[in-house]
């Protein structure tokens, strides 16, 4: 007979495999977690500067104010987080940038950019120029100068932009502009207001693969347009609400674009001369389940030039699996 508190063997067992398994959790801690949270490291800054340390977050707390560029961040994953403050670039009027990158895995976050001078014109906002897999999440931005620009990447690819507001009040402003084989990029649940004439809230051009889902648009100055996909492959745009109310505008214009996806959208144009869907030498595109509204001499879905009926092997546009 057992006497009262001893253990039997396999209760030692037991015990002992519990033991080891505490302690071989405890070592991979050590490996594998630790260390990164050691090279995880924050700052707060409070001016306008190069951010050039990998691997860190630096947190604005304050509103800041340039006279050009404000931030160029020069290293790889590098985040800034503005909690809500305000970045004021090219106070001046010199051209600028808010926040330019040229470096991988950049995030921007909780931004308000406002480009503070109207005068001279190509000033962005954000800037991505072989930036790549960056994020640019919940920030508002406003422009001012004719063509200035909200978000422009160039040569940047598997980025995502999301809860982003932009409004643009100079001529030929752009809002987002993706360029120079920025493909495969990610944009879901933005804002973007043009007020100026020639305006374009939306550009992809000479890209792939980039899916732009869930977006508002209103423009309202003449020839203005939506979304405009330039020699954009493989694009789909998806669930979003288009407004225009310019003379001879376009809610989604594509020129020379093909295997590309038009779905779910609603598109509403009421100035003169100004198609809901306008496509420009852009054959085998699926048009399918938009809601179209248009008034002032205008038809729903313009093609230009005409489909030729000697073209048999000329690939037609399709809404709801039929040519159009």
């Amino acid at each position: 007979m057992k006497k009262r508190g001893e253990l039997t063997t396999n209760k030692k067992l037991w015990i002992g495999l519990l033991i080891a398994l505490i302690l071989i959790l405890l070592l991979f801690l050590l490996l594998f977690f630790v260390p990164k949270l050691k090279n995880k490291t924050y700052e707060n800054i409070t001016s306008c500067r190069e951010l050039n340390q990998s691997n860190k977050v630096y947190y604005l707390i304050q509103n800041v104010s340039s006279n050009e560029t404000c931030f160029n961040i020069s290293a790889n994953n590098v985040t800034i987080d503005c909690q809500g403050n305000m970045i004021n670039f090219s106070s001046s009027g010199n051209v600028g940038y808010g926040i330019i990158s040229t470096y991988n895995l950049t995030s921007i976050k909780n931004c308000v950019l406002v480009e503070a001078s109207n005068t001279t014109g190509n000033k962005y906002a954000i800037y991505f120029v072989n930036s790549n897999n960056g994020t640019i999440l919940n920030n508002s931005i406003i422009t001012l100068a004719s063509d200035s620009q909200a978000v422009f990447f160039e040569s940047s690819s598997y980025c995502k932009i999301s809860g982003t507001n932009v409004s643009t009040l100079g001529s030929s402003g752009t809002g987002i502009s993706i360029k120079s084989s920025s493909d495969a990029n990610i944009f879901l649940d933005n804002s973007i207001i043009t007020a100026g004439s020639g305006s374009k809230a939306f550009i992809v051009d000479s890209s792939v693969d980039n899916i732009v889902s869930r977006t508002t648009i209103v423009t309202s100055g003449s020839t203005s347009q939506g979304i405009s996909l330039y020699s954009a492959t493989r694009s789909m745009i998806s669930g979003s609400d288009i407004t225009n109310s310019g003379s001879e505008s376009r809610g989604i214009y594509l020129d020379y674009t093909t295997n590309s996806t038009i779905i779910n959208n609603k598109i509403s144009t009421s100035g003169s001369e100004s198609p809901g869907i306008y496509l420009s030498y852009s054959p085998g595109n699926i048009l399918q389940n938009n809601a179209i509204s248009v008034t002032g001499q205008s038809v729903e879905i313009y093609i230009f030039p005409e489909p030729a009926a000697n073209e048999p092997n000329q690939p037609s546009n399709k809404t709801k699996g039929k040519p159009i």
